[in-house]
């Protein structure tokens, strides 16, 4: 009920489990965010889906009712794995910003597969780890940058 690692692990198995969580961690965005993505077996369903369930959000704490990044729509979009989750990581080695695109080179997995590619100036992380996924060919993954240990949050998608 309290312990953040439980909760996350029920919640993925279970987006409705949240209801049983501690306030506190009902109020933890990534939380929510896998509970409400959780019942997807295709990411392109997850509307669908979180409907069908009974819509997790319901249980999440009400400031976060209404926070546009953990609607279903936006969770359908959001192709970036939290901790603990299963992906392979996808790791940006060259980022280059030019006034009309932004230029990227990532190695997928262990370097097996690289991608790259240009997006709009004004794209964002979320964009990035999209195109990235079709890349891999999975429905998540870690976005990691060259010279950072640690990969980007899924709550961090709609940032430039």
């Amino acid at each position: 009920r309290g312990d953040r690692e439980v909760v996350l692990e029920a919640v993925r198995m279970k987006g409705l489990a949240l209801q049983y969580a501690s306030d506190n961690l009902r109020g933890d965005r990534e939380i929510v965010l896998e509970a409400i993505r959780c019942h997807a077996h295709d990411l392109q369903d997850v509307y669908d889906e979180v409907q069908y369930n009974g819509n997790a959000l319901e249980y999440a704490l009400e400031e976060l009712r209404s926070d546009p990044m953990l609607q279903p729509a936006s969770a359908k979009e959001n192709n970036i794995a939290s901790q603990g989750s299963v992906a392979p990581i996808c790791t940006v080695c060259i980022l280059t910003l030019s006034e009309k695109t932004i230029s990227y080179r990532a190695t997928i997995g262990l370097g097996a597969i690289e991608a790259d590619g240009e997006l709009s100036a004004d794209a964002s992380l979320g964009e990035l780890a999209h195109v990235l996924s079709m890349s891999a060919r999975s429905k998540l993954v870690f976005l990691v940058f060259s010279g950072l240990s640690v990969p980007v949050s899924p709550l961090s998608a709609q940032s430039p």
